[in-house]
């Protein structure tokens, strides 16, 4: 079906607040190489959003849908696709999540293959890539670095990235940090010499290429944690440096005595995601309809 036929306007929603943000923009600029009447959807409070349930000419791009709750049973729209930004064993337990998927505007998006092989549902792989909004740091300026090491996201009840934390802190500058918004994530990326990618927990086996993609959009230094099973992982092996769990704290500890190797590795990440993973480029959006 065409897009632009059927829907006087698409809107792109994001449920999951500050955490990816950055995406919303992102989304509405290769969106509009589908539908001349492309926006980004007003906010939402609690369990309400806002938007139009019987609606017969928007078509609702929904970003991260587990950010509602997800043990009841909200109303979507009548047409919406759900962009989903979660590894899949969170969801095991809610069958409502699977009939959000499932009832999807034609297919539901997934930016893992191995979610749509362990879940069996009808999505389709989405793949989450480079747009222009997403940058703010174009180099990687030493001067303006004074946190060593850092990490974005949450921490402080997750035991395998608590051990990371600990153990840099005892030598190096280390910033674990979660609840920041997008300008203050750009702050501290900009300040930081080497990134982070930590597994929440040893059942995720995705590459989060949600927080690279905020990384390498930002010229970033990255130590990532090895995700063997995600095919994905072979696309970045030369622009992230995958690493076992337990050796990562050596490893990081290792690359921040070779600053030229830092900055070699940032500005060499960064020209290769921003010329080569542009989101168009890798994903034709006209035939997600």
């Amino acid at each position: 079906m065409n897009a632009k036929l059927m829907f006087d306007e698409i809107v792109v929603y994001n449920l999951a607040s500050y955490v990816v943000g950055e995406l919303t923009q992102a989304l509405v600029n290769c969106m509009k190489t589908v539908h001349n009447n492309v926006i980004a959807g007003s906010s939402f409070t609690g369990d309400n959003p806002n938007w139009d349930l019987n609606s017969e000419s928007k078509l609702y791009i929904v970003i991260c849908p587990s950010g509602l709750n997800l043990e009841k049973d909200i109303k979507y729209p009548k047409y919406y696709i759900p962009y989903q930004l979660e590894p899949a064993f969170k969801f095991e337990k809610f069958p409502l999540y699977h009939n959000i998927m499932n009832n999807a505007y034609n297919h539901g998006w997934d930016f893992s293959q191995l979610n749509i092989d362990n879940l069996g549902n009808n999505s389709i792989h989405v793949p989450i890539g480079y747009d222009s909004s997403v940058t703010k740091v174009f180099e990687y300026n030493e001067s303006e670095k004074d946190i060593d090491v850092l990490f974005l996201g949450s921490w402080c009840d997750i035991p395998r990235r608590i051990q990371i934390c600990a153990a840099l802190n005892a030598t190096v500058k280390c910033m674990f940090v979660c609840g920041e918004n997008f300008d203050g994530m750009i702050d501290l990326i900009r300040r930081a010499r080497i990134c982070l990618d930590i597994r929440h927990d040893d059942k995720i086996e995705n590459l989060a290429s949600v927080r690279l993609n905020l990384l390498l959009s930002n010229c970033s230094c990255i130590i990532a944690e090895e995700t063997p099973k995600d095919p994905g992982s072979d696309i970045y092996k030369d622009y992230v440096k995958f690493v076992n769990h337990k050796y990562m704290v050596y490893e990081i500890l290792m690359l921040l005595k070779q600053p030229n190797e830092i900055k070699n590795r940032a500005e060499k990440s960064f020209r290769w995601y921003t010329n080569e993973r542009k989101w168009t480029s890798i994903v034709d959006f006209r035939q997600l309809f």
